[in-house]
């Protein structure tokens, strides 16, 4: 009830209906039912100043009333992608945020807009951009075997010396991984980007099922914290609560065949507060109490929960 902000994230765009990532057709059906819905839209950037804006709750929380508020991400600065998503955001004169794989620019990797291209959509006035590191989102070697995983998570395998990289020069890495894509983002794009926002590349930095150094999280974190002020990590709920760590924030990505309806549903199910008023709905039934679900129930209608969750919630009681 601090605040809490819907994030999204896409991992590309097609113009085609049958290609494996989402249609740009739908993403704007997406962002039309967004608009309809009442979500104000921010970019990462804004959170801080925007979790400070808010008053403090009612200290009846029954009488709370949750914003809608939603940002939305891609990832890896693909060309194809920036090229359709400005597009949408023209129409609807709204600004999205941009993860790049500083790396994948730097090397001029095959589909990756480059730095004079991301120069013009910066002019443009619909991006802004922020870090998903140097190129921690290529999967490393981490095992004599072969196996791959995250870099982050891991120290490499090197196959030259027939062993794992030393902890210094893993720690070595990390720093340069969030420095180097950080600077050189305010570099190239211009003293207006502050950069302050990343996503870890596959949301894993140490947290996943598996990682061989036994730190790896506090050394992420402590990087991290050094050089920006929001992080994303993925989730199923996706949604960026005040008070949480604020390099912790979660993002949730869309199926690929989801309406505009599902994406809204989704993001209002998944609300901490109307988690709660449903939660709640659900042990108070199970008690008993069906004055105290009945009255949830109301107050997930009067705020605007989803009509199928709530047709589900109320079958329940």
């Amino acid at each position: 009830s601090r605040g809490a902000v819907a994030v999204l994230l896409y991992r590309g765009l097609s113009d085609s209906d049958w290609a494996d990532r989402m249609s740009v057709r739908r993403f704007r059906l997406h962002i039309l039912a967004l608009k309809q819905a009442g979500f104000k839209f921010l970019t990462p950037e804004e959170l801080p100043d925007y979790f400070a804006s808010l008053e403090r709750p009612e200290d009846d929380l029954d009488e709370h009333r949750p914003d809608r508020a939603v940002i939305v991400t891609f990832d890896h600065a693909d060309a194809k992608t920036l090229a359709l998503a400005t597009e949408v955001a023209d129409d609807f004169d709204l600004k999205f945020a941009m993860h790049v794989s500083v790396g994948r620019v730097e090397d001029g990797d095959m589909g990756v807009a480059g730095w004079d291209a991301l120069r013009e959509y910066s002019r443009t006035g619909h991006w802004s951009f922020g870090s998903m590191l140097y190129d921690a989102a290529n999967l490393a070697v981490v095992a004599e075997d072969g196996l791959l995983g995250s870099s982050l998570a891991n120290r490499i395998w090197l196959s030259e010396d027939e062993a794992l990289e030393q902890p210094l020069a893993y720690s070595k890495r990390l720093r340069f991984e969030y420095r180097e894509s950080r600077d050189l983002l305010r570099e190239k794009l211009g003293p207006e980007f502050s950069a302050n926002f990343m996503a870890y590349p596959h949301g894993d930095f140490g947290q996943g099922e598996r990682s061989n150094v036994s730190d790896a999280i506090d050394q992420n974190l402590n990087e991290a914290a050094v050089n920006y002020e929001v992080g994303f990590i993925q989730s199923q709920f996706g949604f960026a609560v005040n008070g949480d760590n604020s390099l912790l924030y979660q993002r949730y990505a869309p199926e690929l065949f989801d309406t505009g309806e599902d994406v809204v549903d989704h993001i209002l199910s998944s609300h901490p507060v109307f988690l709660a008023r449903r939660l709640r709905c659900e042990i108070s039934a199970l008690s008993g109490r069906l004055y105290r679900a009945r009255h949830n129930l109301e107050l997930l209608r009067r705020d605007g929960y989803p009509e199928r969750p709530y047709e589900l919630a109320a079958a329940f009681v």
